[in-house]
């Protein structure tokens, strides 16, 4: 069978400019007093949980202030808050080259350690099938907090990509892969055809030791 080629993006940082889809929904909830102060504590339950696995894994990884919030409900203020906010600074040229891709024939993945039903409106907005963020737990109707994956950041990232790559037949050689922060580096080094998006400085400094590609754009 011929192997495929795949367009792998990071998100948060590249196909928008920061702060991130969480921090925005966050702060979109703040505004509607529909983040309550239990979910604050939660989350410093979750960085005591957490902190054996490291200060990334608490700051990025930690998803308890989830924790006991309706499924349903989350989903509808989502969907407001994503086409309200998140549609208009998708517009752009990262935007244009995932549309591109597509009609190039090339496999879609997203990639981003934000709760899975927050990328899964990326996906949709993209039409795009193949996601891996973090899934939380859920049971009757409600978050737990936990993961039932690992949190895909950094060194996980390549690791969730090579396994990708293996189930869906394709050639990373021959592949893309965009993103924005330094840490991208271990997915960015499997492709044949790494891009810089707005890079951290260390990633720009590695893209240009490589001669990968580079990307500048302004978004809201």
């Amino acid at each position: 069978m011929r192997s495929r080629v795949a367009a792998i993006f990071d998100v948060d940082g590249t196909l928008f400019n920061n702060p991130s889809t969480e921090r925005r929904f966050i702060k979109y909830l703040l505004q509607r007093d529909k983040f309550p102060l239990k979910a604050y504590l939660n989350f410093l339950l979750g960085a005591i949980i957490l902190l054996p696995k490291g200060i990334s894994t608490v700051l990025k990884g930690n998803k308890y202030y989830l924790r006991g919030w309706s499924v349903e409900e989350t989903e509808e203020i989502l969907k407001e808050f994503f086409e309200t906010l998140m549609v208009p600074v998708l517009q752009n040229e990262v935007g244009e080259r995932v549309r591109w891709h597509q009609k190039e024939g090339h496999l879609i993945f997203l990639l981003s350690g934000m709760p899975s039903f927050v990328l899964e409106k990326f996906g949709e907005y993209f039409c795009v099938e193949h996601l891996c963020g973090s899934r939380v737990k859920e049971r009757g109707g409600k978050f737990l907090g936990p993961l039932e994956n690992e949190h895909p950041y950094g060194g996980k990232k390549g690791e969730v990509v090579v396994r990708f790559a293996e189930e869906n037949g394709v050639d990373l050689k021959a592949s893309y892969g965009y993103g924005d922060h330094y840490t991208d580096r271990h997915f960015l080094k499997l492709v044949g055809h790494p891009v810089a998006v707005n890079p951290s400085k260390e990633l720009e400094q590695l893209a240009e030791r490589e001669g990968w590609g580079v990307v500048w754009y302004q978004t809201k």
